[in-house]
């Protein structure tokens, strides 16, 4: 009884402020973020190292089974599984992300083997001039990171406009191969067909990917096509780019392939799927079974550091707190491991079904599923006012995001604010609800209940340090007798200027 006393004081402390809102000051400067209290940080950092220490002896027997199974499948001959296995050992290491990072991988003219057929333009090799068919350039690479990569060819080729956007035979089948044309046109022009062929082991065989290549608009203007995907496995690898067509002035004037990452390392299947899912899982309950202890007395220091922060009226520690812990909660429901470490909290959605910190004033009516809140009026009299601490909102800067429900009955204007019984309030926000556009007839019984859901988007609003309540008022209302809308949700963004 007593909270809700409080409650109804507080509320009608900010209905009582009219004047107030309607006589705003200008916008104070952006309030920052609030701070995390150093009793907070002391604890989460205590706790982090806790997490750490507790983690070494089931991440080091992760790696070493990994290290057995990587033996296994290489003794096996199954190397596209070992080297997925390896990376996957790899990743447990400190310097994890140099180790398993997957950077795009150039094959440049100047790198190349050249066989028959390439001129190139300078000492410097930047750019090999493919003149007949059969003309060749070959690379070797040491084991690269495993994974799939779009294979892109950088060229330019001789002609009068671009002729590379139209169809191609080589990646779509429905188009048919081009007939060969003796016109003086196609004597002028380069082009052809080109071949880029993944050799693994040093043996013929592999990926082959074919492209036409047509004229770029000239021999200066550079065009980059995809040839399609390849599969790399960590092995030792030999590239090489044929010619296998030409026309009257050559093929074209290659500068270099670019290898793209085009999907997730090791994505291919194979035999060790399952086992690495299986040390995965060993791994995972041998982590949460000896950080469940540690993870309790966290949770206990923190319910004592929010005990202490209400004792003192402290209002951002208590929403700090008590977002830190919505965080363990969190992370207690999904993988704490290194792999899916739980993501930091972001947005605070506010939906008008948290019944606990939300007061309603005025005729303003939850639905029947109480997922709306509907008859928002009348007007200056009707409230909605939410107890910022016991919904985790913390003091700064936010965007405002509503999301709502309009009809022919809605519309008006309303002002949203935050403040406290006994601190200052921050700037209020006024907005428009325009009415719906008429639909339909005004004789149809059903009339009144064509809706559509909208998001109203507002200013940053200020949650100055010390506020309680965030309290959205109705100011007027285009159909006395309708609502300003029907309320769904509230959605603070923390705003980064």
């Amino acid at each position: 009884m007593k909270y809700g006393v409080r409650f109804a004081h507080a509320a009608a402390f900010l209905s009582g402020c009219g004047l107030l809102l309607a006589q705003a000051p200008a916008p104070a400067p952006p309030t920052p973020p609030a701070a995390d209290p150093p009793a907070l940080v002391q604890l989460r950092q205590r706790y982090q190292t806790l997490l750490l220490e507790a983690e070494n002896a089931p991440r080091s027997q992760w790696a070493a089974a990994l290290e057995a199974l990587e033996k296994q499948k290489v003794t096996e001959g199954d190397f596209e599984s070992a080297a997925r296995i390896r990376a996957r050992r790899l990743s447990l290491l400190p310097n994890a992300t140099a180790a398993v990072a997957r950077a795009p991988i150039t094959l440049a003219a100047a790198t190349a083997k050249p066989g028959t057929g390439i001129d190139f333009a300078d000492s410097k090799k930047e750019v090999a001039r493919f003149r007949r068919t059969g003309a060749l350039l070959e690379w070797e690479l040491p084991g690269q990171a495993p994974g799939t990569y779009e294979v892109r060819l950088v060229f330019a080729a001789a002609g009068a406009v671009d002729l590379n956007d139209q169809p191609d035979p080589y990646s779509d089948p429905r188009v048919p191969l081009p007939a060969k044309s003796d016109s003086p046109i196609a004597e002028q022009e380069a082009g052809g067909v080109v071949e880029f062929r993944k050799i693994t082991n040093l043996k013929e065989g592999g990926t082959v990917l074919r492209r036409s290549v047509r004229p770029t608009g000239g021999w200066s203007v550079t065009k980059t096509l995809s040839m399609g995907n390849v599969e790399l496995d960590g092995k030792i690898v030999k590239f090489s780019l044929r010619a296998v067509d030409s026309k009257g002035q050559g093929v074209m004037d290659f500068q270099r392939l670019e290898l793209v990452p085009a999907g997730p390392a090791g994505s291919s299947d194979s035999a060790g799927v399952r086992e690495l899912a299986r040390l995965r899982e060993v791994y995972q309950k041998q982590f949460n079974d000896q950080t469940r202890a540690i993870s309790a007395k966290y949770l206990k220091g923190l319910t004592d550091l929010e005990a202490a922060a209400i004792r003192n009226q402290d209002n951002d520690a208590v929403a700090l707190v008590r977002l830190e812990k919505k965080k363990l909660d969190a992370s207690a429901n999904a993988s704490t491991s290194a792999d899916n470490p739980a993501g930091a909290a972001g947005n605070f959605l506010i939906p008008v079904s948290e019944k606990l910190h939300m007061l309603i004033r005025g005729e303003a009516r939850l639905t029947t599923a109480g997922d709306y809140l509907t008859k928002m009026r009348p007007a200056k009299t009707c409230e909605v006012l939410w107890k910022l601490p016991g919904l985790g909102v913390p003091s700064g800067q936010y965007k405002v995001e509503i999301e709502a429900r309009l009809s022919s009955v809605h519309g008006g204007s309303a002002v949203l604010q935050a403040g406290s019984t006994g601190g200052e309030a921050g700037p209020a926000l006024r907005f428009e609800v325009p009415p719906m556009s008429p639909k339909g007839s005004l004789t149809d019984p059903d009339f009144a209940k064509l809706t559509t859901s909208t998001t109203i988007k507002m200013a940053p609003l200020v949650i100055p340090r010390g506020a309680q309540y965030l309290i959205l008022r109705v100011e007027s209302l285009a159909n006395s007798n309708g609502g300003l809308f029907d309320l769904k949700s509230l959605n603070l963004i923390p705003y980064t200027p």
